[in-house]
């Protein structure tokens, strides 16, 4: 994707340098000024090429290159292209980008081909009279296409549609011609990206698709420049094998990682590489083997994404791999149980529930620690195997200890984040109640806090699916991380546990450990929401908790988890249970002035309760922010936000501060309820976010009117909807959107309609149009259309329509309309939808 960004660089200060591509990938990199008629090598690679000098007069080096250096033949070409009299004018009529191709002489005399591109102008954010040749070494793509490349091209190889690479059996044969070549110690990396299946999910199939394009067409610039092979081995996995004296997985990591940013994801979409060295080895397939296992260890942490594979790695792997078949033995054989840890009224020790924990015990009485099988199951996603298991073992023992007469005890089991994305968890519930004729009470559901990190719309779903079907939801640890009180307001659950771990901190930070169990028990108490802290071991703890007004505790103070028999033993005895099971105490109101009270709340315990929050004043035209907590300084994230709390409306697009005060005027008069708006403000570096605000109006003191305002960050939830939607009116055309940032200009091919029509398919569309090789097809050629059209639109603000004509597949041009529509939103990038249809 051809872009231009504009930087300063300190050794050549004389010398603005913009970095076009990606600066590791081009040989070459003259700055010229032409009103000083100056030029000077900014980068030269391993002085590669015959060099005339680093610096001097640029109109005697273009006569000295044009006439004695470029090769013969492609001297003509060379002269109309980079002549100093005709620079500015082609520049102008090519949007500030053009690229030629000529040969020219190494140091050592053997010609090679070479591709320039001239950049400059205002539309590549170049300043006035300054022209910059960026100059690429393409004589191996050359090689290849004359079939005298390493790869040579293959009348059987075919390329995905998707990817533009080759797919995994043609990348095999690919690969191993090139490990044929053992002089040269070969770098194998498997790329994968985390958990694309959700991001297909969430952001759907198209967006998906336009990932992978990305990442295949990346994949193949960088095996092209290194004189590799890169492939597309299915789903969400690539291939890429190069010389490794020449590479850096971390450029890949970031290529990968900078095309899925690109299209608004989520950051938990990030890409795994497993990398190994071929030494002297020529089979692809064992390269690969170890490549991928590298990659699965690069899953397992989110601070080391590239792993190269070793011996220990594998011994590791081999170890996980025969947990994995002794559990699959173990599943066979029965020895996969539950035992039972009752949930205990903290007054009195009486059984109210219990939580069934996943055993396995031999045959011959050996116990593994779950320490020691749940990390693997987790690690290689056979962790839903286990807790269908355990589901279906509990509500048979339900089922059976009902038929004895023994009273109902609730029992909560435990649901992973893998088992929601994975299955429909609901259904299956519903499936085992109705196998084994239990009342939905008999059965708790408990998600771990962290789970509603992954994707808060989906558990919240879940969440709601499971209380609307009578299933009461725990949520396991919370205060462990994404706690809030609008987390627990949205994911409306019937009951939260706590783990005591606070309670056994160090004597330093023990202080600290308490403050964050009130937090959190007060939070809890804002809701009229029962608690369970697990853990719970010392007379000194329960005693502590009880104090907080905690209910209900389950530990070693009163019961270690036990066998399903002992547990029915317990219970069988009434004196043992509470038959009134779970409740909370109601007449403990909370009242929110207690916010007030520093004995009661501390400022870090405020700003983790209530999120980001700030006060308003609004007084004639000007709106003021006069008090706001850290929560609410993170959210917004500006570098001089301090400066920028007088006036705010003048941060925001003018149309919308009516907006603002309007959302004011009605959080003024609905004095119970509020109002809301979503609201964009602008930054510093020209970029905007969009804030979702919930007003609420305080006093007013008679010059000005106060407010109190909760604000959500919905940036990128905004833009990702925008551009879906603005997609969605174009279904049956050819679709581009043209991309303007700062670092420049680009298209993107979202829908293909004319393909056939055309004979080329989207990915190399889209290669093509930002290399402007595809004007090659127009008629007459080279005419920049498209570009034109798309300035014209966005300089107009307005729709603009052009007719033009190409060559298709069939005998007569294909004459084709484009209309272009300016994109009027300062959230997105792109400024302008060209759609074509035929004529």
């Amino acid at each position: 994707m051809m872009s231009a960004v504009l930087k300063f660089s300190q050794e050549h200060a004389d010398f603005p340098v913009i970095d076009f591509l990606n600066q590791s990938t081009f040989d070459e990199l003259i700055a010229v000024d032409l009103k000083s008629d100056r030029y000077r090598y900014v980068y030269n690679v391993d002085e590669k090429y015959w060099t005339p000098s680093l610096e001097g007069t640029y109109s005697t080096f273009f006569d000295h290159v044009a006439h004695h250096v470029i090769h013969p033949d492609d001297q003509p070409l060379y002269r109309r292209m980079a002549d100093p009299a005709v620079l500015k004018q082609k520049l102008d009529e090519c949007n500030g980008l053009y690229n030629f191709e000529f040969r020219a002489p190494t140091q050592d005399g053997d010609w090679r081909w070479c591709e320039q591109y001239v950049v400059g102008g205002a539309r590549q954010n170049v300043p006035d009279d300054l022209v910059y040749y960026y100059i690429y070494d393409i004589q191996s793509r050359k090689d290849r296409e004359e079939g005298k490349g390493r790869v040579p091209v293959h009348a059987r190889i075919q390329l995905d549609a998707l990817t533009g690479l080759p797919r995994e059996k043609d990348f095999y044969t690919a690969a191993e011609t090139v490990l044929a070549d053992t002089r040269i110690n070969w770098l194998l990396i498997a790329a994968d990206l985390q958990h694309f299946k959700l991001f297909n999910e969430w952001y759907g199939r198209d967006l998906g698709d336009r990932v992978l394009s990305g990442i295949g067409q990346a994949l193949g610039k960088i095996a092209e420049s290194h004189d590799g092979v890169a492939g597309y081995m299915g789903g969400d996995d690539f291939a890429l094998l190069l010389p490794a004296e020449r590479f850096d997985p971390n450029l890949l990591y970031n290529t990968i990682q900078d095309v899925v940013n690109s299209h608004g994801a989520a950051v938990g979409f990030l890409p795994s590489l497993g990398a190994c060295y071929s030494n002297g080895s020529t089979s692809i397939y064992q390269l690969y083997d170890e490549a991928t296992l590298a990659c699965q260890e690069a899953k397992k942490d989110y601070k080391t994404r590239i792993v190269f594979y070793s011996a220990a790695l594998v011994e590791q792997t081999a170890e996980d791999y025969k947990v994995l078949s002794d559990f699959k033995d173990a599943l066979a054989n029965g020895e996969i149980t539950f035992f039972m840890q009752p949930q205990c009224r903290a007054i009195n020790g009486q059984i109210v529930g219990a939580e069934a924990l996943a055993r396995w015990i031999k045959p011959d009485g050996t116990r593994i620690p779950p320490i020691s099988f749940i990390p693997t199951l987790e690690r290689y996603g056979f962790i839903p195997d286990l807790d269908r298991h355990i589901w279906e073992e509990v509500c048979k023992w339900a089922r059976r200890s009902l038929d004895k007469g023994n009273p109902l005890i609730p029992v909560s089991v435990n649901i992973s984040p893998v088992d929601i994305f994975t299955m429909n968890v609901t259904e299956y519930f519903i499936g085992l109640i109705e196998k084994y004729h239990l009342p939905k009470s008999a059965i708790k559901v408990e998600i771990t806090e962290s789970a509603y990190g992954e994707d808060s719309n989906k558990v919240r779903d879940t969440v709601q699916e499971f209380r609307d079907l009578g299933f009461a939801v725990l949520m396991d640890d919370f205060g462990s991380g994404f706690s809030s009180l609008n987390m627990l307001r949205e994911l409306n659950v019937d009951m939260i546990k706590l783990d005591a771990y606070f309670l056994r901190m160090e004597e330093a930070n023990e202080k600290k450990g308490m403050h964050i169990l009130e937090s959190v028990v007060n939070m809890a108490k804002t809701m009229s929401m029962p608690i369970i802290v697990e853990g719970v071991e010392t007379t000194e703890q329960r005693a502590y908790l009880m104090s907080l007004g905690c209910r209900y505790i389950q530990g070693y103070y009163f019961y270690k988890p036990m066998p399903a028999d002992q547990f029915e033993a317990l219970i069988a005895d009434p004196k043992n249970v509470d038959p009134q099971g779970f409740t909370f105490k109601f007449n403990e109101e909370f009242h929110i002035r207690e916010f007030l009270n520093d004995d009661v709340y501390s400022d870090s315990m405020l700003n983790h309760i209530i999120g980001p929050a700030a006060i308003y004043a609004w007084h004639g035209d000007e709106i003021d922010i006069v008090r706001f907590n850290q929560q609410f300084y993170q959210t917004v994230h500006v570098p001089d936000f301090t400066e920028r709390l007088l006036g705010i409306q003048q941060y925001m697009p003018e149309r919308e501060v009516p907006m603002l005060r309007e959302a004011l005027r009605q959080a003024y008069a609905d004095r119970l309820n509020g109002s809301s708006a979503m609201l964009t403000f602008n930054k510093i570096d020209g970029s905007s976010a969009r804030f979702l605000i919930q007003f609420y109006f305080l006093n007013d003191d008679g010059g000005s009117k106060r407010f109190y305002g909760s604000a959500r960050d919905v940036t990128e939830i905004a833009s990702l909807q925008h551009q879906m939607n603005l997609l969605s009116r174009f279904v049956s055309r050819t679709v581009l959107f043209m991309t303007v940032k700062a670092e420049g200009c680009s298209f993107e091919v979202v829908a293909h309609g004319l393909e056939k029509a055309m004979g080329v398919g989207r990915a190399q569309m889209e290669a093509e149009l930002n290399s402007a090789q595809f004007y090659k097809r127009l008629i007459p050629r080279n005419e920049s259309v498209l570009w034109k059209l798309g300035f014209k639109c966005i300089d107009m603000k307005e729709s603009v329509t052009q007719r033009f004509m190409m060559d298709g597949t069939e005998e007569e041009p294909l004459h084709l309309v484009v209309d272009a529509d300016y994109v009027e939103d300062p959230l997105s990038d792109v400024k302008c939808i060209l759609s074509m249809r035929r004529e």
